[in-house]
């Protein structure tokens, strides 16, 4: 499945892009997980392509986030993030010691 990417990654200021199927294949491995390093490294976040994910269901997932953004916020408390916790609702500030 190929899908057309919102950000190509290849300008500057642009979203890397990271290509599952590329990452799948022996191959292209090695190529492909060092751009997901670097990505993570430098952006903190990509736009994962290529992962086989119907467009229909990523549509209503989007739509299921937007609907619980508009919720009121004590409504989405109560999904709130339990101590020492990533899940949830919340934030979490995670400090690394890496440069």
């Amino acid at each position: 499945m190929q899908v057309d990417p919102v950000l190509n990654g290849e300008e500057d200021g642009e979203l890397p892009l990271i290509n599952m199927s590329r990452l799948l294949y022996i191959q292209h491995l090695q190529e492909e997980a060092m751009k997901l390093g670097l990505a993570c490294q430098e952006w903190g976040f990509f736009q994962l392509v290529n992962h086989g994910i119907s467009d229909e269901v990523i549509e209503r997932m989007k739509c299921e986030i937007q609907g619980f953004f508009q919720l009121p916020l004590q409504e989405k408390k109560t999904y709130a993030q339990k101590p020492r916790s990533v899940e949830g609702y919340g934030q979490t500030f995670d400090l690394s010691e890496d440069p």
